[in-house]
């Protein structure tokens, strides 16, 4: 990774020298500067831009760019460049939003280049966002944020907390493919063969998972455990790991124990870990008991989201939560189209989704 953490001074001091068609890069990276950095002087504009490229004229594959330094006494500038991908804009603010730095002006544009093997840019596309990217070309996010002062003595800081925010988006969108495959494979699973569990609520249980699957939960991370790995207190790594689990954020063992021993095929439950994808707010976890030969060989898998689906009119379609509502209405006798029915179901629909 690359940091860069000095005051601003002469930016272009030392500097190699620009190429022949940094003007593509120069109109690229400012085409939205009227509306994200209103007010600039082209002058102000110009030296933006040159340090940006500069800063990340050499990245190597993988590799997360950023320098933070200060602008003036009032602000503080962060650069950054890595590789596109969903999700980077809303997850870098729930960053500095929820470590107390408030973004004042944020410029992001996507900057087409060809590398060389050394990482450093050796052509620069000129075309736009929803173009195709061709062979040997990668379409990179650059950002420009401007923030309140951060204290010298905090600019590592922000640096090491946004590379491990970056890391996980990518790490997310990665591996979302296979994690949200699995998840479908797993439905047909305990659908086809329910294990230990009767039927109809492994049934049920494949319906919500495909229900999650099909749009309304983001899976941004997965791991999956034997049941001796959860029960031997020894060993705290899981077997696999994908997603925002390749990253610092791990889960222990002890924590799904409860869903393991349950008894449901399914658990949903609110993780006490804090989501680095999209969105600062405690994980969606969803435990899924995939039946073995033996107990020995059945296998939790945890996977750690967001639910995205709220509205209230849907609560009652939802597999697992209508069964639910159903029990309720028939231990409370009323009928759903009754007047005591549907408040019931009203204040069903108003319980936090927690």
């Amino acid at each position: 990774m690359t940091d860069l953490s000095e005051p601003a001074s002469d930016t272009t001091a030392g500097a190699t020298a620009l190429p022949a068609d940094y003007e593509v890069f120069q109109r690229r990276y400012l085409m939205r500067a009227a509306s994200q950095l209103p007010g600039r002087q082209a002058r102000e504009l110009d030296e933006l831009a040159r340090r940006a490229y500069h800063s990340a004229e050499y990245r190597r594959p993988g590799e997360i760019v950023l320098a933070v330094y200060d602008l003036d006494g009032d602000r503080t500038a962060i650069d950054l460049a890595t590789k596109d991908a969903p999700y980077l804009v809303d997850s870098v603010r729930a960053e500095l939003e929820r470590t107390g730095h408030l973004i004042e002006h944020l410029l992001h544009p996507q900057i087409v280049v060809r590398r060389d093997d050394q990482g450093r840019i050796g052509q620069l596309l000129d075309l736009a966002d929803t173009a195709e990217v061709p062979a040997g070309a990668v379409a990179e996010s650059w950002m420009h944020i401007e923030t309140n002062l951060i204290p010298a003595a905090e600019h590592q800081v922000v640096v090491d907390d946004l590379r491990r925010v970056l890391t996980d988006v990518h790490n997310a969108v990665d591996d979302s493919p296979q994690t949200y495959q699995l998840i479908r494979e797993l439905a047909d699973r305990i659908d086809a063969d329910p294990g230990e569990f009767d039927r109809e609520t492994s049934a049920e249980a494949a319906e919500l998972l495909r229900w999650l699957a099909d749009g309304n939960f983001m899976i941004l991370g997965h791991a999956a455990y034997s049941a001796n790995e959860l029960t031997n207190p020894t060993r705290s790594a899981a077997a696999v790991e994908q997603g925002v689990l390749r990253g610092e954020a791990k889960i222990s063992p002890l924590e799904l124990l409860p869903a393991y021993r349950s008894g449901a095929p399914l658990v949903i439950f609110k993780s006490p870990m804090v989501s680095t994808v999209r969105r600062s707010t405690r994980y969606d976890c969803v435990t899924v008991i995939a039946p073995g030969s033996s107990d020995a060989d059945a296998r939790i898998h945890v996977f750690l989201g967001l639910i995205t689906d709220e509205s209230d009119d849907t609560v009652a379609r939802v597999p697992v939560v209508r069964r639910r509502i159903g029990e309720i209405l028939n231990r409370s006798g009323a009928r759903a189209n009754s007047h005591t029915g549907r408040q019931l179901l009203a204040a069903l629909r108003t319980l936090p989704r927690d």
